[in-house]
């Protein structure tokens, strides 16, 4: 089900994403139980669906649940709390709570640039969430740096990829 989210999420189709989802968080809670973080990982991605998809309403318990079960695991590496903050921000942005989600991206761009470095995909996608964050508050120089940066490392991501593609 996580497979067929992603194809889903990529042809835009979040309504059909979000349901495959769940449905993969369903089978994981039966086989793994409330308290995994495998769950909880998946909860958030169902956050994110939902958001996307404009059902926003429905993502409080989903992320209530996994934020609670992320916190009991400090020995957690960085992303499982940036996945947090990124589904809070995404979730603040769509009930337009600029300032809100402002802060909440700015944290996760914090958190994924300080573990994993300017340069990875993470971090690149919490500055892409926090540029438009900015454009909404109207802060365009700020959002202008941050997508020109988010640019950059995807341009650099897919140098390698055709890079490494042309060795093959």
């Amino acid at each position: 089900w996580n497979e067929l989210s992603t194809l889903q999420s990529a042809r835009g189709e979040y309504r059909r994403s979000s349901e495959s989802v769940a449905r993969a968080v369903a089978i994981a809670r039966q086989a793994l139980g409330d308290e995994s973080t495998s769950v909880a990982r998946m909860e958030l991605n169902l956050v994110v669906m939902l958001t996307r998809d404009g059902r926003v309403g429905e993502t409080a318990e989903h992320l209530q649940r996994a934020a609670h079960v992320i916190d009991t695991h400090p020995e957690l590496p960085p992303s499982y709390r940036a996945g947090v903050l990124r589904a809070r921000c995404l979730t603040e942005s769509a009930l337009a709570r600029w300032e809100s989600a402002q802060r909440l991206c700015e944290r996760n761009l914090e958190l994924t640039a300080s573990a994993f470095g300017n340069d990875h995909p993470d971090a690149a996608l919490a500055a892409l969430d926090l540029a438009r964050v900015l454009t909404e508050r109207k802060q365009s120089a700020e959002a202008l740096a941050l997508y020109e940066r988010y640019l950059a490392t995807i341009k650099r991501m897919l140098c390698l990829i055709v890079k490494r593609n042309r060795r093959l």
